[in-house]
């Protein structure tokens, strides 16, 4: 069970709720220099916390928490296909330039239980956030594709299911 007044008591709350919003940058995908449109990343991390240089991202879930493999490249190079912690890194790095984040995890307040994303020291497998890296680039590049799409009319999305409830629609990740 988790105690995360426990666990995490020794470091420090950064910012609760941050809203962040950055504009993608296209220049290191092939044509993305001459991309007509501009592509921005929105997002609000739960949780940021501190350990003396060491930054971490915590999202709460009170339903169903993703599985952190859903949020890495596949053992085979399956496409991620939750962006959700991907996305907070590139947005807390992009708009703290000089701090990195070294650990990114779920905690669900029904279950009561963690799911490390990325880190250097917890979870299974022990992914660092350099091993992350990968990861977060393909979910940048998928998003350019997605933008692509959108501009040509064409999102090449056969089995795309679209409701009313966000957690059920195949766009969700975007």
């Amino acid at each position: 069970m988790i105690d995360f007044t426990k666990n995490y008591a020794s470091y420090k709350v950064v910012e609760t709720e941050l809203t962040l919003e950055q504009k993608l940058d296209l220049k290191d995908f092939p044509g993305g220099s001459d991309f007509p449109m501009e592509v921005y990343i929105f997002g609000v991390i739960d949780l940021i916390l501190s350990k003396g240089d060491e930054v971490y991202i915590v999202d709460y879930k009170t339903k169903v928490m993703p599985n952190a493999s859903n949020c890495r490249l596949g053992k085979n190079g399956e496409d991620p296909s939750n962006f959700q912690l991907g996305y907070y890194t590139y947005l807390f790095e992009s708009t703290k330039e000089s701090l990195k984040v070294e650990e990114a995890f779920f905690i669900s307040i029904t279950e009561n239980k963690e799911k490390i994303v990325y880190s250097s020291t917890r979870g299974s497998p022990k992914i660092s956030r350099e091993d992350f890296e990968p990861s977060l680039e393909r979910i940048k590049e998928m998003t350019f594709d997605f933008a692509k799409g959108i501009l040509s009319k064409n999102l090449n999305l056969p089995n795309a299911k679209i409701t009313e409830d966000c957690t059920k629609c195949s766009y969700k990740k975007y």
